[in-house]
Order: C-alpha cells, then sequence, then structure tokens
C-alpha cells in the first residue's frame, strides 16, 4: 500500500492548489508509459527476449516535468511544498560518493513558488534557502 505526497497531505487536511499542473503530470507520465511499454514489447520481439528480460535491457527513465509558470502557482496559499525526489534504478544508477546539486530548472520553480508564497509567509524560507 502507497500513499503519496499529494494523497497523504490531502489525508491530513490540505488543500492541494497545484491539481491543473499534477493532472498535466499524470497525463504526460501516462503517454511515456505507455510509449515505453510500446517499445519495450516491440523490442522483445525484434530481438526474440523475454518480456522481462526486454524490461531490463531498456531503462524506464522519467518523463521531464511541465514548468511550473505563474499561472500555476495559487497566490491566495500561504504555504508551498516542494518535493525534491529521485527515482532509483536498483543500482545500476549508483555512483560511489554522488554529488547532489539543485539544476537551473529546479532552482527556477523554487524561486517562483518561494516569491508567491514569502508575500504572505515566512514558512518556505528554509526549503529555498536550502535549495539555492
Amino acid at each position: 500500500y502507497v500513499v503519496s505526497v499529494c494523497e497523504g497531505l490531502e489525508q491530513a487536511g490540505f488543500e492541494i492548489t497545484t491539481t491543473g499542473w499534477l493532472d498535466r503530470y499524470d497525463a504526460i507520465l501516462a503517454a511515456h508509459t505507455a510509449e515505453y511499454k510500446q517499445r519495450v514489447e516491440d523490442y522483445a520481439k525484434e530481438k526474440e527476449v523475454a518480456l522481462a528480460n526486454a524490461y531490463f535491457e531498456n531503462c524506464f527513465g522519467t518523463p521531464a516535468l511541465p514548468r511550473i509558470e505563474e499561472g500555476d502557482v495559487d497566490t491566495s496559499a500561504d504555504t508551498a511544498i516542494y518535493v525534491i525526489a529521485r527515482d532509483s534504478g536498483e543500482g545500476a544508477d549508483r555512483k560511489p560518493n554522488p554529488v547532489i546539486t539543485t539544476s537551473p530548472k529546479t532552482k527556477n520553480t523554487i524561486s517562483i513558488l518561494s516569491a508567491n508564497t514569502m508575500r504572505k509567509s515566512s514558512s518556505f524560507s528554509m526549503l529555498a534557502a536550502l535549495s539555492t
């Protein structure tokens, strides 16, 4: 049983104000997943390998996130939560002593959220300060 961050917040009584952005991402992910499954099935047939092996030989890869635009941010909200996470690759993506960096795209997104949230509350300042 898995509860997403969004579901957990809703269950705790929080109102999620970015459902439009989340719905756009869900649609992108569904299309990406369908394309991936088809690509793996085609690969398995072409290479004449078991489907399970074809999945191991073809990494999924997460699709690019849609850009968070000004209109995606509810300026009446007094709190923003930006979840920074990573997918694991069953060990294939691990390197000794990894360096975790924040991309310019992530910094831009945090800046947009921070600018809109900081008008109402200082609850976002620590996350923004840690992520820059």
